[in-house]
């Protein structure tokens, strides 16, 4: 707790260094995918291939291949839907940016800043566990249903389709910045906990802060 309110002086730059790493995520890669040349695929990337698998309608499969080399972010939105795991890509993507929100929130509003703050940091911190857990599912799933109809390629891969898919899909470097960016906004939050704590705990400071 000492060493918590001992920071007490540094907090007000807590706020923009943890909104300054986390909103260059929006613009960095969250996943690698090795399929046809390696992609960084950013949120954007992946919102905005959302958007044009849900309103775009490709028949042929000339199509489908010219699509896949202009948008690789399609091609790992195809694995997502493949390996049912659009649940936890669905949680990720909204969770994060709403952390983004709440952690704009925490800075520019006075009367929320402590709730806000340990709000986006949470926030922040879930959506980077949610993105691990659901690449991690997808290469699970994508294994198992390798394995089970024989291998991939001629059997080439057979007993190999876990090294397969984590040759295809890497993470990338992302989520690593997310997380800490919300470490930050909850230390905030801490050292605003435990600083008010220790004032009203002790005389001497509650005696300095009365008005003269």
């Amino acid at each position: 707790m000492t060493n918590i309110v001992s920071l007490s002086p540094y907090k007000f730059i807590l706020l923009p260094i943890a909104l300054g790493l986390l909103f260059p995520t929006l613009l960095m890669p969250w996943v690698i995918i090795n399929f046809q040349g390696v992609n960084g695929l950013t949120p954007l990337d992946l919102m905005r291939g959302s958007y044009e698998r849900n309103n775009n309608d490709i028949g042929s499969k000339e199509g489908v291949a010219t699509a896949s080399r202009e948008h690789p972010e399609l091609v790992f939105l195809d694995l997502v839907s493949s390996y049912k795991v659009e649940g936890a890509y669905s949680f990720w993507i909204s969770t994060y940016l709403a952390s983004i929100v709440a952690m704009i929130l925490s800075i520019v509003s006075q009367r929320l800043r402590t709730k806000m703050a340990v709000i986006a940091g949470s926030l922040a911190i879930a959506a980077a566990i949610a993105w691990f857990y659901s690449i991690e599912e997808l290469k699970i799933n994508f294994a198992e249903q390798a394995a089970v109809t024989g291998g991939l390629i001629g059997e080439e891969f057979k007993g190999n389709e876990r090294t397969l898919i984590d040759t295809i899909v890497r993470m990338g470097f992302g989520p690593y910045v997310a997380m800490p960016a919300g470490a930050l906004a909850i230390l905030f939050n801490s050292i605003q906990h435990y600083s008010k704590k220790n004032n009203r705990s002790d005389p001497h400071l509650q005696e300095k802060d009365k008005p003269t």
